[in-house]
């Protein structure tokens, strides 16, 4: 009693299974946690206190930020732009621009407003951003996706809450 113990694992299906195994095995009760960003210390607290006699999965905050996350979309896109969830933390945005320009403008200023917003708990957020043109209609999806991942990626490795274009990388 009184012992704490943290297992990194991939996601929070793992995590409850892993869970589930250390509760048939040695009977222990244990509380999975998730969290998106800096929330992560604060759930572990909640998650501790909250703990019930089965195996628990908490998302604090996570799911609260993500009803924030997605206002400031709204606010920041028309609503004739096209927005799709996927993933747990991924969208994907297609919109109508008149240059790459105004179009890297219009993604700056929604990764601005989510660097500038206070989100429940009082927690900072900040979104790195991977994006790519659509010169052609009949280019794949697929393809599509993997050029933003790819400029996401580096936005990622490269210093975070930023905007990068899979354009500027090949050019």
């Amino acid at each position: 009693e009184g012992v704490v113990r943290a297992l990194g694992l991939r996601n929070e299906v793992a995590a409850a299974h892993a869970a589930m195994a250390l509760r048939w095995v040695t009977g222990e009760k244990a509380a999975v946690v998730t969290s998106i960003g800096p929330g992560a210390l604060h759930a572990l607290a909640g998650s501790l206190a909250a703990a019930s006699d089965g195996v628990g999965v908490w998302h604090l905050y996570g799911d609260e930020i993500l009803v924030h996350f997605a206002n400031l979309l709204r606010g920041t896109f028309r609503a004739g732009d096209r927005l799709y969830r996927y993933g747990g933390e991924e969208f994907a945005l297609v919109f109508g621009v008149k240059s790459p320009d105004e179009g890297t403008a219009v993604l700056d200023r929604f990764r601005t407003a989510v660097a500038d917003y206070e989100f429940p708990g009082g927690y900072r957020v900040t979104v790195s951003i991977g994006q790519t043109r659509i010169t052609d209609a009949a280019t794949p999806a697929a393809m599509l996706v993997e050029r933003a991942d790819q400029a996401l990626y580096y936005a990622k490795s490269h210093g975070r809450n930023r905007v990068c274009s899979y354009e500027a990388l090949v050019e």
